[in-house]
This record gives structure tokens, sequence and C-alpha cells, in this order.
């Protein structure tokens, strides 16, 4: 539902039947395309912003630091990540599993980010109220 005035949007995903999905719920849409891209490993299509929405909460803290750094390899100028800001610290899981993330500390420590917005989550009577999209400068990471 986003006006995108003239830009381009590549949605990116490693779940084939939501990709094939949103290509045909997106279809006449011709600045709207979605790929398989793994954030870990793929080589990123060249944007100015890359938004990482519920993606690294899902993965184990070494494939965290892995995607980190394939962001800082992609020339993308920013990134835009879910952190949960009130989290004093951050537990690992398996990959597949979920947990709330804070981005600016251990093991990730990310410096203070250029923006953040916070989501105004409800979900769990407001246990996730502190998820927001934060915004880095890609060079910063």
């Amino acid at each position: 539902k986003v006006d995108l005035k003239g830009a381009r949007y590549t949605g990116g995903d490693i779940v084939d039947e939501l990709i094939e999905t949103n290509k045909v719920r997106y279809a006449d849409r011709k600045e709207v395309q979605f790929e398989a891209i793994d954030l870990i490993t793929d080589t990123l299509p060249n944007a100015d912003l890359l938004l990482v929405r519920d993606c690294l909460v899902h993965l184990h803290s070494d494939l965290i630091h892995s995607a980190l750094n394939n962001i800082k390899r992609s020339g993308i100028r920013y990134v835009l990540m879910t952190t949960f800001t009130e989290r004093k610290y951050n537990t690992d899981i398996h990959t597949g599993d979920w947990r709330p993330l804070n981005l600016q500390i251990e093991p990730f420590n990310l410096p203070p980010p250029l923006a953040i917005f916070n989501e105004n989550c409800t979900e769990n009577n407001g246990a996730y109220r502190d998820k927001c999209l934060a915004l880095w400068d890609v060079k910063t990471l």
C-alpha cells in the first residue's frame, strides 16, 4: 500500500511459495518485483535502502554476523532493521526459532541508529512495545 513514486522495490525471501504468491499479488505493479534472496550468502541487489524486517530475529547470532557482513559488502547505503530497543540482553537460538533482539548491545554492538521508528506493537499484551525499525548508515555497521 506504499506509493513508490517512481522508485523500484525488490522483495527478497528464501521461501519460494511466498515469492510466487507475491509475484501474483503484485503482478500489476511494474515497479515491484520479488526474488529468492538469501541475506547471508547472496549478492544483494543494488539499492539505496535495504529493509530487514522480522528476519534477524529468526537467526543464530553467527548467522546474523554473516548477514551484517554481507550487507556491509553490498554497497547499499542505508539499512532499516527490526530491533527491540528496551532489551537489556540478547539470547541465542537455533535458526528458525524466534526471540527479540537489541542490535545495539552484545554480541552485535551496532552504533546508535540515525532514526528509530516504533512499530507500536501490541502483541502479547504489549510485551513487544519496544519493537522498532531502526535506520543505520551501512558504513557504520
